[in-house]
């Protein structure tokens, strides 16, 4: 079944420091050239208004989310963004909740686009050391549908239905 929808595979090098997942985990990858969201820097704020170092561009009807990451916890906190009343391009994106936190400028890193759009979720199948500080990172498309179990099982009756059973010995 998986064979089926996990096509995609990425590759990336990353600084040994910059690393905290291991093999088996689920990451998230933004990058701005396939379109899975865009990413940059909070380059200022409070818990519920964020100045990008960037503008965003959010479609009137659509539901847009942001991505936070704490620099001082490593945390990542997502947040739905109030809609706007036609389409907008802005600098300042205004949450429907508080973020939890005062964002650092420049330290916070944050991912944003439509609702789970913002970034891609890979599963890590692998890492290799490439030099003594960077790593090679390789991880498939994660696809959590396809993990979930399937109960419709046929019923297979695995008994011949020959009559009697003979020469059964019990120990």
């Amino acid at each position: 079944k998986s064979s089926e929808y996990i096509i995609e595979t990425i590759s990336f090098d990353a600084d040994v420091d910059a690393i905290a997942c291991q093999v088996g985990d689920v990451i998230l990858v933004q990058h701005d050239i396939p379109k899975w969201g865009f990413g940059g820097r909070i380059l200022g704020g409070n818990q519920t208004s964020l100045r990008l170092d960037r503008e965003a561009f959010m479609q009137l009807g659509s539901v847009h989310e942001i991505r936070v990451k704490n620099s001082q916890t490593d945390e990542i906190v997502q947040r739905e963004i109030e809609p706007v009343s036609e389409d907008t391009t802005t600098t300042t994106l205004i949450l429907k909740d508080p973020l939890g936190f005062d964002p650092e400028p420049y330290d916070d890193v944050y991912t944003f686009g439509e609702i789970d759009k913002s970034a891609k979720p890979f599963r890590l199948i692998e890492t290799r050391r490439s030099s003594d500080q960077t790593r090679t990172l390789t991880a498939l498309e994660h696809i959590p549908e396809i993990y979930l179990e399937n109960y419709d099982f046929p019923q297979i009756d695995y008994v011949a239905n020959d009559g009697e059973i003979r020469n059964l010995i019990a120990a």
